[in-house]
């Protein structure tokens, strides 16, 4: 079930009501996502508003009844949870004891309600979240070359990047020092977010390093631009631009295009090794640039 409350009066009593007449009936309550904010509502200040105003009567209402709730989400450039790098959960960063250094207001609130710390009558006041800035450079992608490991990636499956004697033998391309590395036989790779870099109409080069430890067939080692050609689509990708590596030898592959000038939705950055896979995959060197 949902709550779609159309005014703030609304917000204040719905919840808590809801609350307690789903505990009269003894139901189980969890709120599953909250902080959910699209790029139209972090530009524009009234919608911001209503979004922070809606978190803050949910966590007074959730606290007041002990109902659980998590946040979305570890990535989302609409609402980036740490004050570095893209704000990306990847970019959060501890000191020694295991403490965050760099949340923001949304990022705080989380770890404090985690940890048992928030109280309804104590919530911090909201500190405004701005989106962080694209890369400085003409390459739309963060840290593509790795030299700064995994930050700014979602790895998964056991990807991970890996310099040094780690790497495959032989010498590096263009003075590459490290590259994430996808085990075979796993399914695995990394993301990352590209909704709010890319423009609706632009055209694109993707260029990547890669290589395997064993030959591969095409559309199997792999980096794609991804998207949902519906910008109001909620789930799924449904095109893919690709760059494919099949062989032993580094090589630099590329590709261009051009987004739907109508629009998209949940626009990543994918590097994919499937698990029908069994060589080792590495990739490096991606670049993402505007052509025109």
């Amino acid at each position: 079930m949902g709550q779609h409350p159309s005014s703030q009066s609304q917000w204040v009593s719905a919840l808590p009501n809801y609350f307690n007449d789903a505990a009269e009936l003894g139901m189980c309550i969890i709120i599953g996502e909250y902080g959910v904010m699209s790029p139209e509502a972090a530009n524009n200040e009234n919608r911001r508003n209503g979004m922070i105003q809606a978190m803050d009567n949910m966590f007074r209402a959730a606290i007041e009844h002990n109902v659980g709730r998590m946040l979305w989400a570890w990535f989302d450039r609409a609402l980036p949870i740490a004050t570095t790098g893209e704000g990306m959960g990847w970019d959060v960063r501890l000191d020694d004891e295991g403490n965050p250094t760099n949340l923001n207001w949304i990022g705080t609130l989380a770890w404090m309600d985690n940890r048992g710390e928030l109280k309804a009558d104590a919530i911090p006041p909201y500190v405004a979240v701005q989106p962080p800035p694209p890369p400085p450079s003409d390459n739309l992608i963060v840290n593509g070359n790795f030299t700064n490991g995994a930050a700014s990636w979602g790895a998964h499956g056991g990807a991970a990047v890996v310099t040094g004697d780690a790497l495959p033998a032989g010498d590096m391309p263009d003075g590459l020092t490290h590259a994430m590395q996808m085990p075979g036989g796993r399914g695995n790779g990394a993301t990352q977010p590209l909704q709010l870099l890319l423009e609706p109409g632009a055209t694109y080069r993707l260029t990547a390093w890669g290589r395997n430890s064993a030959t591969v067939g095409a559309w199997v080692n792999q980096v794609s631009v991804q998207y949902h050609n519906n910008p109001a689509s909620t789930s799924g990708h449904n095109t893919y631009h690709t760059v494919m590596f099949t062989g032993t030898s580094w090589s630099r592959q590329s590709a261009t295009f051009t987004m739907p000038a109508a629009g998209f939705a949940r626009a990543e950055l994918s590097i994919w090794s499937p698990a029908s896979s069994a060589a080792d995959y590495w990739v490096t060197g991606i670049v993402l640039e505007k052509i025109s």
